[in-house]
This record gives structure tokens, sequence and C-alpha cells, in this order.
């Protein structure tokens, strides 16, 4: 719950346990899917995930598009998955049976639009960005291609992706955030920073995960355990909690 005077988050509910979750997807109904199915966002820790799938061997990344369709990159029986479709229904783990040049192994994801029509991105620990057509309710389409990520200076090991608008991202990579804007099919560094202030508790952690969204760019600093809010536009920090 956001209470403005304070500016901060109160958690007001949690559910789980959930030993290994390393992506969740938010609705606008407020399910919460995670792992292999999703919960309505009033209940409680002791209610079943609806609509369950079999969990895939891994997920790498998670977003939710604009008409509340998920769309996600994992693992499942040893083949590459995009996960699609909404919560209101069944959730589609579906497995890449076609030669595809998809990663077996990603850090994160994001769905930005590449030729005017929807692009899945996957990012890998050391930079490598491959991108895949994807339909509107988030499924596979079909290859795109290697996608450059040019920075201004070298990032060692990268953690988060996320899009902004069609021509805007946001990476997370050796404690940074890193603002790109598109450059023909790819994409080159216009800023980064890695704290909001003058003090050391300003500056983020070694390993900051990201989400962006209606104007806001959400950082995870897992290290200091906390969550941040900022302006996309100026970088002002808006919130925290933790």
């Amino acid at each position: 719950e956001w209470k403005p005077a304070e500016k901060r988050f109160e958690p007001i509910r949690r559910i789980g346990p959930l030993p290994a979750c390393k992506a969740i997807g938010l609705d606008r109904e407020g399910r919460v899917w995670c792992v292999s199915g999703h919960w309505n966002w009033n209940d409680g820790p002791s209610t079943p995930q609806h609509l369950g799938v079999p969990a895939p061997e891994n997920v790498f990344g998670l977003t939710v598009l604009d008409n509340d369709a998920l769309c996600g990159y994992g693992l499942m029986w040893g083949r590459p998955m995009v996960l699609s479709g909404k919560m209101d229904k069944e959730v589609r783990l579906g497995r890449i049976e076609s030669q595809t040049a998809l990663p077996k192994e990603a850090v994160a994801v994001a769905v930005t639009e590449m030729n005017k029509r929807r692009a899945l991105l996957t990012l890998e620990a050391g930079g490598r960005a491959f991108a895949v057509q994807v339909n509107d309710d988030g499924s596979y389409n079909r290859d795109i291609g290697p996608v450059q990520l040019a920075t201004a200076a070298p990032v060692k090991t990268w953690t988060s992706l996320a899009a902004a608008d069609a021509d805007a991202l946001f990476a997370a990579g050796d404690g940074f955030v890193i603002q790109l804007a598109r450059d023909g099919q790819n994409w080159k560094e216009q800023r980064r920073w890695n704290s909001f202030g003058p003090d050391n508790a300003d500056r983020f952690g070694p390993a900051i995960f990201l989400a962006a969204d209606a104007g806001r760019l959400w950082v995870s600093d897992t290290s200091r355990s906390r969550v941040l809010c900022f302006d996309q536009a100026s970088g002002k920090p808006l919130a925290t909690f933790g």
C-alpha cells in the first residue's frame, strides 16, 4: 500500500513461500503469475495457484504487454520456450520445436517494437542480445536475429532489461542503470548512473534489476534490500521501500 505522506510503500500481504521465483507478472486486474500459475490479488497465503501449468525448467524473464498478455522466455524440457497468454485462461508454455537461435541461458527479457511488430529481446549476462517476433498474445512467431547493445564503456555483467517505450530501453549492468535509444535495429547508450544522491547510501549495489511502466522506472537493489522508484524522464527519485 502506498503511503503518500511518507513517500513509501508498506507491505500489506505476502504470498508464498516461493523458493525459486526468477520472474513475476502482474496484470491490471491484480493477478500475479509466477513459476507455474497465478494468484488473484485478494487471495490469502494458503490459496493454491489458479490455472496451474507444469513448471518450466527455467523462466529467464517475464513481461506484461499493453493488452495484459504475458510474454516471457525460458526452457521447457530442454527446448527454448516462449510463455504467453492472459491470466484469465491457462497461460501457454510454447516450446519452440523449429530451428531457433534463442540462447539456452539468459538473464532478462523485454518486449519492444521492431519493424512495426512486437519483438521479444533476450539478454545474456555477457551482453549478447537476440530478438524474436512475437504475436499480440505474446506467443513466438519467428526469429529476427542478433541485436547489439552499444555502450560507452564495457559492461562486465548484465542483470536486467526493461522497455520504456518503442524507442527506449533501460538495462542494468555492473550496478548501473543504462539508458539506451534505438539505433536502427540496434540500441545505443544515452546515459548511465549508479547513484541518486551524494551519500554512499544513495549508491546502488553491485546487482540491480529493473521494471518500467507508465513513466516510472523501478529498481530492485537486492544487496541493499530495497526497491526504488524513479521518474523515467528526469531520473528523479520518487519513492523507496526497504
